[in-house]
């Protein structure tokens, strides 16, 4: 089974017994446990063996026509990444942007903490917008968020379940504004 192509090649069958796998991984219900580890059996298939740089090679395996289907959804349907930290989600997205030739565009959060009445000045010195800008968690959106035209966005949110706008719904950046 290639990963890029997983929706076109296999049966729905196929298609839910992997995602299944990928779910039990999840939840902790694969491989042997030793001091909260889980070694867990990985089919060849869906292994990258031949690589110099791993997330170059990850993007390439998943969205190989990329830059030729930018804006397809038929294309980008069924395609993901899944990362084990936030980090590696940053420089997955930061690479992705870098194929993508369009204009970037940079929106930043407006951060300040909220205090009850009769905070005192050290928490208030201690939470600063700088400092707050700097943390980082897979429920809080970054700081800084760089988009450009035909870049894939995911909802960390539930906005309107009734339109689909839940929290994992991918979309396609078609328009950005001030």
């Amino acid at each position: 089974m290639r990963l890029n192509s997983v929706h076109e090649d296999h049966s729905v069958e196929e298609l839910k017994e992997f995602a299944n796998w990928i779910l039990a991984i999840g939840d902790g219900k694969l491989g042997d446990s030793d001091d909260c580890c889980s070694i867990i059996a990985i089919s060849s298939e869906l292994l990258i063996r031949e690589f110099n740089d791993p997330i170059e090679a990850i993007v390439r395996a998943i969205y190989a026509d990329y830059l030729n289907n930018v804006c397809n959804p038929l294309h980008l349907q069924g395609r993901t990444i899944l990362a084990s930290t936030i980090n590696v989600v940053e420089e997955v997205n930061n690479y992705m942007l870098s194929l993508n030739g369009n204009e970037i565009k940079t929106y930043v959060s407006s951060n300040s903490a909220c205090f009850k009445d009769g905070a005192n000045n050290t928490f208030e010195s201690i939470h600063t917008p700088e400092f707050l800008a700097t943390i980082k968690s897979s429920s809080l959106p970054s700081h800084e968020l760089q988009l450009k035209k035909g870049c894939l966005v995911m909802l960390i949110r539930n906005i309107d379940h009734s339109a689909g706008l839940c929290n994992g719904t991918r979309l396609i950046v078609t328009r950005l504004r001030k």
